[in-house]
């Protein structure tokens, strides 16, 4: 999850100084409502970013394929075939397009699985009842196990409208939750 290192800590407040940024320093406690609730915030906004590379990566994997296919037929034919094209570029686009998205979907499971974990605790610790009955109106009104299935729904949904704002993805995260709560 969240953890600084001394050597973090240093870098930020470097960072801080020369930028004049207020960026946190301070390891994150989720046993304080408003803490984690901040983490749950930036982790699922940093979910949904990742989320949008790799579904754009992909769908610039599957174009360009498409363009071989349309412009360099025997290009494309021998990709399938030989698994090279015999041009280094093709090749190589072809190769770092790959590894991109092998990598941004690695990252993307990472980030998913602290998201999922913050959100459980969000959401199933009762501390925070009236912390998430702020944040999704009516959401104790369900049981456990119907909010544990909208939020496995959730995290598996790619159709979740990005918006490249943190503060605007935690409304569109809840709201997709509360979409699958209703069902």
């Amino acid at each position: 999850m969240y953890n600084l290192t001394d050597e973090d800590v240093k870098n930020v407040k470097f960072i801080n100084k020369q930028l004049n940024t207020n960026y946190r320093t301070i390891p994150y406690n989720l046993d304080l409502g408003q803490d984690l609730l901040e983490l749950l915030k930036i982790t699922t906004a940093e979910y949904l970013d990742i989320l949008n590379y790799k579904i754009n990566i992909s769908n610039m994997e599957e174009s360009f394929d498409c363009t071989l296919e349309n412009y360099k037929t025997s290009l494309w034919v021998k990709q399938a075939k030989y698994n090279t094209t015999g041009n280094n570029a093709v090749d190589n686009i072809i190769r770092y397009l790959s590894l991109l998205s092998n990598n941004l979907y690695d990252y993307k499971e990472e980030i998913k699985a602290d998201c999922k974990e913050l959100w459980e605790k969000f959401l199933f610790d009762e501390s925070n009842y009236y912390n998430r009955a702020d944040l999704i109106k009516d959401i104790n009104y369900y049981d456990n196990e119907t909010i544990r299935i909208a939020l496995n729904k959730t995290l598996n949904d790619y159709s979740i409208f990005y918006t490249g704002s943190s503060e605007n993805a935690i409304k569109e995260f809840t709201n997709k939750l509360i979409e699958y709560l209703k069902d």
